[in-house]
């Protein structure tokens, strides 16, 4: 007897279980999913070097660590923002909104990563390296204002659009 009733209240909870996963998905929209997992994907490699920086900040120096990926990551994570904000605004799709979320997290940490990177480096070297990538995301900020104040906004999206993508491929090749 009790055996039994473990066993129904067991095949009740299974059915209360799926129930509630039918709903969700009933809920849920496919395209909700894919943003959620972009975002998700992204937080996961943004937080990928976070011990490696920790390290740094515990040792007390960088090692032979190359700035190149943690200002990438900062410059890529700020531009897209920028982009999905901009997009926004041109167009008024709020689907443009879901660039932001997915890399808040990678402008915030990038620019934690490249700061501390460039307190603890002791080598002159890759801290001169560090500056001069530093300088080039400057000067792509600066011609991309230099296009918003000449170009239409619909030429300049396709700019900034052009200036995110190739964040990626920097950071990629970084």
């Amino acid at each position: 007897p009790f055996r039994g009733s473990t066993s129904a209240s067991s095949e009740q909870g299974l059915l209360e279980v799926m129930r509630w996963v039918g709903r969700f998905f009933e809920e849920v929209s496919m395209t909700s999913m894919v943003k959620a997992l972009c975002v998700l994907s992204n937080l996961v490699t943004q937080l990928s070097p976070l011990p490696q920086v920790l390290r740094w900040r515990r040792r007390g120096h960088t090692g032979h660590a190359d700035a190149a990926v943690f200002i990438c990551m900062a410059f890529g994570g700020w531009q897209w923002c920028f982009y999905g904000l901009y997009a926004w605004t041109v167009t008024g799709i709020s689907g443009f909104l879901v660039l932001l979320k997915a890399n808040l997290f990678g402008a915030l940490f990038g620019t934690w990563y490249a700061c501390t990177f460039m307190r603890k480096c002791q080598d002159a070297a890759r801290k001169g390296k560090a500056r001069r990538y530093i300088v080039f995301c400057i000067a792509l900020i600066l011609f991309e204002v230099m296009a918003m104040v000449t170009q239409s906004a619909e030429q300049t999206l396709l700019f900034s659009g052009i200036v995110s993508a190739g964040s990626g491929f920097m950071s990629a090749a970084s």
